[in-house]
This record gives structure tokens, C-alpha cells and sequence, in this order.
């Protein structure tokens, strides 16, 4: 691997597998593992450098020095990770964002790209494919995937290796060119943020409202048999609204066992950009659902909550799942200690909560609630961008302290702002690493769990205004690294 790198003269590595899928060796690891860690591979020194983490794709970069002479080369590899054997990946908005990562590495070092899978053929192809035509249906309007597949196989045999991976490139080209480019680098966003908002085109739209309705024809709808164990009898009662039910398929199954219970609870995963299942958002527990709150916050090893909606102690249908200041309350096999209270922003309080689950006699854990309070009841956006900012900040830094286990969101109906913050977080995060946004991608990601998450052209707006937000605070996009 490392000598044919220096043999074609390339700096770019694409892998497509991960190395072992379903309990079989796939491919043997020819890296080192830890940061600044030297190995020498056939003569060739190879010297691990950095590593960005995505949820669906790793980036690694290598300094690769041929043991024989002093010339160091500067390696990058991007790993995709979520492409499983034989098959597609689930979805195709992660693989256009890969593909685009890749690309923009090519503007300092372009030449040959590597790319492997296991047996180099399948993934490998599809992935080229998927390269070769996008630039080509940018330069000449027009795609040919038979053609292309052809005389990738006239060089390799079974370039391409399913049914299910030829169509997967028609489904990848589709959504890439009809979205378009939607990414923004943040050094540009100000001058792109006004050119949004002009009004064009026969229909009198911005391109704004146009990105927002061309992401509605990209959204599947919620599909009956997907919720099944929501529209059982016994759970029914558990979804506060009947139309807001959680997906099977992306909820969290609940396994401490408590009489009277089962493992449903109103709540899905959601995918961030940093890692899979980042946050868990939810609705304000029912009176009766605030045991399944702690059953999912114990079995997550959740540190940190934010609560959205604001308490109303006269609303009958809310659960209070915390205890008063300086006391503790019990929920069937849990303790709930009130340890502290703080407010770093005057519409933020912080409670710090610790959790003891009783029949194991297990250590304490400590979880944090934030009660964000410039939220309405019935808004679609909160009234207070710093203190979204700064609620932000405090909860990144409890997440570091207690683990970075999922972050819980709830609101009102567990989609409408809890939606909309985890946009916001997957935002701010793609900025830090990327420097850039690109808010149709990332609503789009997040729909694939919860369909109805960011449905309205106000909250959409608001995300670009966020982005404005954060620059305006930080002065300089540079300072989100």
C-alpha cells in the first residue's frame, strides 16, 4: 500500500471498508494507531499526525518518510465508515458529504487518488462511479453510468458489483444534483447569507424558501409499520400527541426492568456530526413516562438534559422528574439527589443532579439539567440567540466532564425545538471542524431519524440566523477551532 502510494506520486487515500464486518477480517490495519506514533511498513515510515472524527467518515493524516532517503510526504486517508459489505450505505447524504471532503483536498494536492474497499471491486467502484459522474454531469449536463461501469470493468472485473450499488449511484447522483451546493465556507457566509433572501425567478420565491422546499421533496414521510411499538395499546398512552410517535427502527429500547413497564419511550436517536446517536431527543415526560426517562438516562450513561419547554407546575400533564433544591425523591428503583443549582446566563439555569439506581448499590452519577427559559411554549424559535450560545458552551463542557454519553433534548412534543437544537449543535460543530455550514445537509441528516424535525420555513431561517450569531460572538470564523 504505502510503496504503490509513492510509486503513482499520490497524497490522497479513500477506504470504503472498515477492517472487520460482521466478525470477518477485512481488510489488515497499515496505520498506527496513536497520535505522533511511527511504524515502518516495507521500508517506509509511516507517522500518525491528526484524526477528525465524523459520524460516517474518519480523516487521518500520515507523514510517510522512505526510510532510504530524508523525503516525507504528507498523507491524507479518508475512511468512510458506514458502508457496510455487498452493499449501500443507508442513506446517501453522508456519501455526497465524503466525496466533497475529498474533493476539497484536491485544490493543494491533486493527482491519483487510491481507493480501496476489501475486495477492491463493489465499494470501490460504486465510489468512483459516483466521483467520475457527478464532475461529469457538472461539465457536460449529462451522466452515463452504463458506459462508465464498462470501461471501469474492461480495466477491473465486477467494478460495481450488485444491482443494489449500480442503482444506489443513480439515487447518490440524484440527490447531490438536486440539492446542489448548499455548503457555505463561514470566511463567505455573510455576503452568501444576503444573496438567500433575493427574490428570483418566475415563481417570485428566495433561494431560501426554494432550498427549504426542494429538502421537503427529499424528506420520506413517517412509514406506518417503522412505528409499530408506539401504536401498540399499552404504549398509546405514552406518546403525549398520536401523530409524534417514535421510529422503531431509531429508538432506544429500554432494559432495567420496573413492574408495570416496558421497553417503549417517546424518543429517538439523532446522528450528529461528530459521532452516531449523538443526542436522544424526547418529549417532557408524561406523570407516568418520568420513570422511563431515568431508565433511559441510566442505561445511556446520559450526563446531560436540556430542557426546552418551560415548566408550567400547573400543567397536569407534565412530569417533574427532579427534585426540589437540596432534596432528593425516589422513582421505583432510583434515587434522585439535588447536589447544586447555578446560572451561567440569565435565561440558563443549571441543576446538577446526582442518580443512584438502588439494586446494585452503584456509584453515583452525576447529571446535569439545563433549563433553557427564552424558549415560549407555543414558538417556533426561541427569543434569545446568546443565551442558545451560551447554553451551547456549558453543555459542550459538561459533556466532557461526565463522559459525552447522549445528550438528551425535550420539549413540549419531543421534535419541534428539540429538532431544531440539535440543527443548531450539528451546525455549530460542522463549523468548528470544517469551517464551513451547510444546513440543508445537516436537516437532512437529522430527518432521516425524525422526519419531522425543522418542518417550518421560520425555523429554517433561523438556523442561517444562528450562523450570524456565532461569527458576531466569535469575531473571526477562525476562532471556532
Amino acid at each position: 500500500m504505502w510503496r504503490l502510494l509513492w510509486v503513482i506520486d499520490s497524497h490522497r487515500i479513500i477506504m470504503v471498508t472498515n477492517l472487520v464486518e460482521n466478525g470477518k477480517r477485512k481488510c489488515e490495519q497499515y496505520w498506527p494507531d496513536k497520535k505522533d506514533e511511527e511504524k515502518v511498513y516495507g521500508g517506509i515510515g509511516v507517522t500518525l499526525r491528526s484524526i477528525e472524527q465524523t459520524a460516517d467518515f474518519v480523516i487521518r493524516t500520515f507523514d510517510s518518510t522512505k526510510v532510504s532517503s530524508i523525503l516525507t510526504r504528507n498523507i491524507k486517508q479518508f475512511h468512510f465508515t458506514a458502508w457496510p459489505d455487498h452493499g449501500v450505505p443507508q442513506r446517501a447524504s453522508p456519501i455526497i458529504s465524503f466525496r466533497r471532503k475529498v474533493r476539497s483536498y484536491d485544490q493543494s494536492h491533486p493527482g491519483t487518488m487510491l481507493v480501496h474497499c476489501s475486495a477492491g471491486v463493489g465499494r470501490t467502484g460504486t465510489f468512483i462511479a459516483l466521483d467520475f459522474l457527478q464532475d461529469m454531469a457538472e461539465e457536460e449536463q449529462a451522466i452515463d453510468l452504463f458506459n462508465c461501469t464498462m470501461n471501469m470493468r474492461r480495466d477491473r472485473v465486477n467494478m460495481i458489483q450488485t444491482v443494489e450499488q449500480y442503482l444506489f449511484v443513480y439515487d447518490a447522483l440524484l440527490e447531490a444534483l438536486k440539492a446542489g451546493k448548499t455548503a457555505i465556507p463561514c470566511s463567505s457566509f455573510r455576503r452568501e447569507y444576503d444573496l438567500l433572501y433575493q427574490i428570483e425567478g418566475p415563481q417570485d420565491k428566495s433561494r431560501l424558501q426554494v432550498q427549504f422546499e426542494t429538502l421537503a421533496t427529499m424528506t420520506a414521510e413517517p412509514r406506518e409499520d417503522e412505528c409499530c411499538s408506539g401504536k401498540m395499546p399499552d404504549n398509546m398512552e405514552k406518546n403525549r400527541f398520536p401523530e409524534v410517535v417514535a421510529s422503531d427502527r431509531h429508538r432506544p429500547y429500554l432494559m432495567t426492568r420496573v413492574h408495570g413497564t416496558n421497553d417503549y419511550i417517546n424518543a429517538v436517536f439523532l446522528d450528529g456530526y461528530k459521532s452516531k446517536n449523538e443526542y436522544i431527543v424526547t418529549q417532557m415526560p408524561l406523570p407516568h413516562t418520568v420513570i422511563d426517562l431515568w431508565r433511559m438516562i441510566f442505561e445511556h450513561n446520559v450526563g446531560s438534559v436540556i430542557m426546552i419547554n418551560p415548566w408550567d407546575p400547573n400543567n397536569e400533564s407534565y412530569g417533574q422528574y427532579w427534585p426540589e433544591s437540596g432534596e432528593d425523591c425516589e422513582c421505583g428503583p432510583f434515587v434522585i439527589e439535588s447536589v447544586a443549582t447555578d446560572k451561567p446566563h440569565p435565561d440558563v439555569l443549571v441543576r446538577e443532579l446526582r442518580l443512584i439506581y438502588q439494586p446494585q448499590d452503584s456509584k453515583p452519577h452525576t447529571v446535569n439539567q439545563f433549563v433553557l427559559k427564552s424558549w415560549p411554549k407555543d414558538a417556533l424559535c426561541p427569543d434569545n440567540k446568546a443565551a442558545i450560545i451560551a447554553l451551547i458552551n456549558v453543555v459542550e463542557k459538561s459533556q466532557y466532564k461526565t463522559g459525552n454519553g447522549p445528550l438528551i433534548m425535550h420539549c413540549h412534543n419531543g421534535i419541534e425545538a428539540s429538532g431544531l437544537m440539535a440543527a443548531i449543535s450539528c451546525v455549530w460543530d460542522k463549523m468548528k471542524v470544517d469551517q464551513e455550514v451547510d444546513i440543508f445537509h445537516t436537516v437532512k441528516q437529522l430527518r432521516y431519524h425524525a422526519p419531522l424535525a425543522v418542518q417550518h420555513l421560520e425555523q429554517y431561517d433561523f438556523l442561517y440566523q444562528m450562523v450570524l450569531a456565532y461569527l458576531d460572538e466569535y469575531e473571526t470564523y477562525a476562532n471556532f477551532r
